[in-house]
């Protein structure tokens, strides 16, 4: 009798799970619309099934932080949606795990710092946009993680003071270079905190180089 009974709760147990892992993932709705979270699987180059992506719906939009996997199990991105649209940070790594940049979502368009991490998942720059714009600021990072250049962009396009630093932890100011429209137009050096030498260039002249440098490229690569 008591084999019987430990049977019988066996055979319940198993049929709550396999309806809990019917309701939880794959429903739609009484109009066809997908709801709740689904579950993608793709094959890989030998024919073999795996799991590629665990996704979030609300009336058959993304709403929510979806999951997305490599072949070999290993997380691939998380995806922040809102009504089918990129909301929110989202994150993607390198087939090992480590992660390779993370980007952050207002309404589709990139705001906030867009952050690229080297392979061993350590912060290597982060370029500043602002409503899907490269608006803001530049920071290179050296392998101690100082920032060792900084730098101001508009619309894609260098302007402002770029500085670059020594790689210690006295953050010594070694370079400034002034850029208008991406041209450099001054330039100053420094040694032990004190200024050594100042050069400025006309607008003019560097905008007309660029563009015979520019030209030259074009030639030379067909």
């Amino acid at each position: 009798m008591r084999q019987m009974i430990l049977l019988l709760k066996f055979i319940v147990l198993f049929n709550f799970c396999n309806a809990q892992s019917d309701t939880v993932f794959n429903q739609k709705d009484v109009n066809g619309l997908r709801q709740g979270y689904w579950k993608v699987t793709m094959t890989d180059i030998k024919g073999r099934t795996y799991l590629y992506a665990i996704e979030v719906y609300k009336d058959n939009k993304k709403n929510g932080l979806c999951f997305y996997y490599y072949p070999n199990g290993k997380k691939q991105s998380e995806i922040s949606y809102r009504n089918d649209t990129l909301n929110g940070l989202s994150k993607y790594y390198r087939s090992y795990g480590v992660i390779q940049y993370e980007e952050n979502f207002i309404d589709g368009k990139s705001h906030g710092f867009k952050r690229y991490y080297n392979t061993s998942g350590e912060l290597a720059e982060e370029q500043e946009y602002t409503d899907g714009a490269v608006t803001g600021t530049y920071n290179l990072y050296s392998k101690k993680q100082n920032i060792i250049v900084t730098s101001y962009n508009i619309n894609g396009i260098e302007n402002g003071v770029r500085k670059v630093y020594s790689d210690n932890n006295k953050k010594e100011l070694l370079k400034e270079f002034d850029f208008t429209n991406g041209i450099r137009v001054g330039a100053r050096y420094y040694k032990n905190g004190k200024l050594i030498k100042e050069e400025k260039f006309n607008y003019e002249e560097e905008l007309k180089k660029d563009k015979e440098l520019q030209t030259k490229s074009k030639t030379v690569d067909g």
